[in-house]
């Protein structure tokens, strides 16, 4: 796993400012890293030993516990502690708030048919663009979606596709033109309400953060908002979030509306016997645009059921392997390789994992699962012919009738590759929308036409109403922007080179501990009036996720709304003064090549560069660009002594 190794790296995973890394993407940076941390660590156990063996000369119950440096969340085996989250002193001040289903109710009305209008509905449309015909074609047993153009660039036969139209008589919405209107309608700032901590095991020490709009995403069928609330003003680890879904929340839904998700990470983060693998919503809200007049309610999850199901197989047809053009010699290839121990799966199995199963060439048609006490999941499952859309190609649906809704059969993968891929009943065609019903362990379609694998344990995940007290809180923004008179291109046309640099927006009513989160990394020594934020030096990375984290949210806000005096969609033409993008300061001149003839057979030349010119152009030209960077932040910090606000400028 990639933070074991870290933790061999003795570097403490659970204490880096990470973000939404993979476990692949962790072992790659505990591979590049170098072990100082390791070797000065046995440099300072070699310099205490002696003092160590001095004091235990004295008093033999000293032990090494005494000299161990902690920090404050160590003190709860690594847990969320209330102290730290951004709101903590202002838990018992009288904020102006609104709850969070009465605002999204009026964006679910507003904004859900054009959410879903803009969404991803092809592949082309993943890089932002949008298809020119007015309808889409949609299977109606995947989901999938595809447009003409690309229809004629894709094996589609095995799927049942019907068009469907995603246009008004204006066409479809622009996303770049709905995004803006998107952050302008939804809040930027979250908190949960009282008794949440009560209520949600793994929500202790959460009701002190605040959730802020860290992304807005485009995704297939609808829009994705994520609300991060972090540690220490955004300095420390992320401890929970809140995805909000636009559109469609589940695949082939055509009843639009809003579906809100918690994750706390508390399991993910804590010491002692982290939780590995996904990390499931603690807490859900589904508006639905049919059901706005209801009143929403959030859900929790109820106590997980077990139980023992009977799933039967019947009608063989090709297996997934076969419909890829697998042969004999594939499985042959297999029983004549041995496998290292080493790259052996770790994983209790009723299945052969380094070898194919005796029945590898043909899967079921048709599954009778039968064992619910509850009849939920009973019945009988036909697999349909979709083929490359879904997992393993995969994919079973038993048809809803009597008041019994439709379910899939379908796989949800292991992308991380740490485990075995898992086999769930769900409501709709996609892992993706999480709406799981139960969890069928160690089985895979082979198990079905095989008398002795018929049981397979299943797990149930059911959702239950929460307290009605339970509310999520819309918090007025507190951080205001600064209307200015004259627009940033006036100011700098109006200006010369020599003049000092062209203010852009200022943002007032950052805490201090927001202050001192971004100041944290920097050189000066933040007592001066106006304090620069490192940006190209040394502390780039950490202060520009850290601004990410803190300042973005609001500037893009406020961005959205126009409220900048400068459009980032115009293009402006600067004075003739300005030699911006010409200048040997901030576009140097690279080093010219240079060609040699290598002599052997043939002539041939081949390019070089002097090194001492290119050492020069990529060091030295650098540190002379950070110094007189074009794009920067000051923080404003002498309101302080009399107030407790201050403001933040970037200027330009």
């Amino acid at each position: 796993m990639g933070y074991e190794k870290l933790l061999l790296q003795g570097i403490p995973f659970s204490r880096l400012l990470l973000g939404p890394e993979t476990e692949v993407q962790l072992s790659d940076l505990a591979g590049n890293a170098m072990s100082v941390s390791v070797v000065c660590a046995t440099m300072l156990a070699a310099i205490c030993a002696p003092q160590l063996r001095r004091e235990r000369s004295r008093s033999p119950g000293v032990s090494l516990e005494s000299f161990r440096v902690t920090q404050k969340h160590d003190a709860v085996d690594g847990g969320v502690l209330a102290e730290r989250g951004d709101l903590y002193d202002c838990m018992d001040v009288e904020m102006d708030q609104r709850d969070f289903s009465d605002v999204f109710r009026h964006v679910t009305k507003g904004m859900a048919e054009k959410s879903y209008r803009s969404s991803v509905l092809c592949t082309c449309e993943s890089s932002g663009a949008t298809a020119k015909e007015p309808k889409i074609l949609e299977c109606t047993d995947c989901g999938v979606c595809i447009c003409h153009d690309c229809s004629s660039r894709h094996r589609i036969g095995s799927h049942a596709l019907k068009e469907i139209n995603v246009c008004t008589e204006s066409g479809r919405p622009d996303p770049h033109v709905f995004e803006r209107e998107l952050r302008c309608a939804v809040p930027p700032l979250l908190r949960l309400g009282k008794g949440w901590e009560h209520s949600v095991e793994d929500a202790m020490g959460m009701e002190s953060y605040g959730f802020q709009l860290q992304q807005v995403d485009r995704k297939r069928g609808h829009w994705e908002l994520i609300y991060g609330a972090w540690e220490d003003f955004g300095s420390s680890r992320q401890v929970a979030e809140i995805r909000v879904v636009i559109g469609r929340t589940g695949t082939l839904d055509r009843d639009l509306g809003v579906a809100a998700y918690l994750r706390c990470f508390a399991p993910a983060i804590r010491h002692s016997n982290p939780q590995r693998g996904p990390l499931f919503p603690h807490a859900r809200l589904i508006l639905k645009l049919s059901k706005l007049q209801e009143p929403p309610r959030w859900e929790i999850p109820s106590q997980q059921k077990k139980s023992v199901l009977k799933i039967v197989g019947s009608s063989p047809g090709p297996s997934q392997r076969v419909q890829v053009g697998l042969t004999d010699e594939a499985a042959k290839s297999f029983r004549n390789y041995k496998v290292t121990k080493q790259y052996i799966p770790r994983v209790q199995s009723r299945n052969n994992l380094i070898q194919y199963h005796g029945n590898w060439k043909t899967w079921p048609s048709t599954l009778d699962i039968s064992g619910d006490i509850t009849g939920l999941v009973n019945g009988k499952y036909q697999r349909l012919s979709c083929e490359q859309t879904v997992v393993h190609s995969a994919l079973w649906r038993r048809a809803g009738s009597g008041g019994r809704p439709t379910l899939y059969l379908l796989f949800r993968p292991d992308v991380l590759r740490s485990g075995l891929d898992t086999a769930v009943i769900c409501a709709t065609p996609s892992y993706r929308d999480g709406h799981e019903v139960c969890e069928l362990h160690d089985w895979i379609p082979e198990n079905a036409l095989e008398t002795t694998a018929h049981q397979t344990k299943a797990k149930f995940k059911e959702w239950e109403k929460a307290p009605s007290h339970l509310k999520v809180e819309v918090l007025s923004p507190t951080v205001l922007m600064n209307m200015k008179e004259e627009s940033f291109h006036d100011q700098v046309c109006s200006g010369t080179i020599e003049t000092s640099r062209a203010t852009l927006c200022e943002l007032n009513g950052l805490s201090r501990g927001v202050v001192d989160s971004l100041l944290e990394h920097n050189e000066s020594s933040g007592n001066e009036a106006v304090t620069e934020l490192d940006l190209v030096g040394r502390s780039r990375a950490r202060n520009g996720k850290r601004l990410s984290i803190v300042a973005a949210p609001s500037l893009l806000k406020y961005a959205a709304e126009g409220k900048l005096p400068l459009e980032f969609s115009k293009w402006y033409r600067l004075p003739t003064f300005w030699s911006f993008g010409d200048c040997q300061l901030h576009v140097p001149t690279r080093p010219v090549e240079k060609w040699r003839a290598a002599y052997g057979r043939k002539v041939k030349f081949e390019r070089f560069y002097d090194p001492e010119e290119s050492n020069e152009y990529y060091q030295v030209s650098f540190s002379t660009r950070s110094s007189e960077n074009a794009l920067g932040m000051s923080v404003l910090t002498a309101s302080f002594a009399e107030t407790s606000s201050s403001s933040s400028c970037l200027s330009s």
